[in-house]
């Protein structure tokens, strides 16, 4: 596997006996493009080209229900305080924000209404209060077994799902996924799950906008 932008060549790889490869490169520009060609006996792919995004940051807070719990992540300052209070079925919930910038807040039993409001208490004494709800557009993903050590994430859906974004541990990975007639798969670096994670998928529409209970993934050895 080759990786290239314009002529230059970034990384190259071998594919290891699983099918799976990981290229690296020294840190590029926004917008910068991409390409990635296979080549084995004497043969080259057509080119794939994508573009360097920005680092994936939850814009707004996002609310999924799962079998046992309602799950609120979101982003803020490191060591900054979240209190979730509902006004409607008095659930309540707290978090601190990790120091990668994200918090995860898991509240027993699902207890959770559209009258939900979150009160950030940031280090330097800034507070402030934003309303958030539970799910209200239709849809659902069941995820297959994932097998420790793959690349994908896969499974069917139903409804307006048109991405989905998994959640490893309480930190939300990128948003992403082909979503198609046949189901749906989504790419996951191999490494980045270890046998003993709790691993959910959740699904979301076109803007963005949760579809969907988050589902627990099972993972297989």
């Amino acid at each position: 596997m080759t990786l290239k932008t314009g002529t230059q060549i970034l990384s190259e790889v071998l594919v290891n006996e699983w099918g799976q490869y990981k290229l690296t490169m020294p840190k590029q520009a926004l917008g910068t493009g991409l390409s990635v060609v296979q080549s084995k006996n004497g043969e080259t792919s057509m080119e794939t080209k994508v573009a360097v995004l920005a680092p994936f940051r939850i814009s707004t807070t996002i609310v999924y229900n799962t079998a046992t719990d309602c799950v609120v992540l979101g982003t803020g300052s490191p060591g900054e305080v979240i209190d979730l209070r509902d006004a409607s079925t008095y659930a309540s919930g707290n978090a601190t924000v990790n120091a990668a910038g994200y918090y995860e807040m898991r509240i027993s039993g699902s207890p959770v209404s559209d009258k939900m409001g979150l009160w950030h208490s940031r280090p330097e004494h800034y507070t402030f209060s934003e309303n958030i709800g539970t799910p209200q557009v239709k849809g659902g993903v069941t995820p297959a077994s994932f097998k420790i050590g793959s690349s994908y994430v896969t499974g069917t859906f139903t409804g307006d799902v048109t991405k989905g974004l998994l959640v490893i541990n309480g930190v939300p990975q990128s948003i992403g996924g082909d979503f198609t007639s046949t189901g749906f798969r989504y790419y996951i670096e191999g490494s980045k799950i270890k046998a003993g994670d709790r691993v959910e998928f959740v699904g979301l529409n076109a803007q963005n906008k949760v579809t969907t209970l988050g589902k627990k993934v099972t993972l297989a050895l």
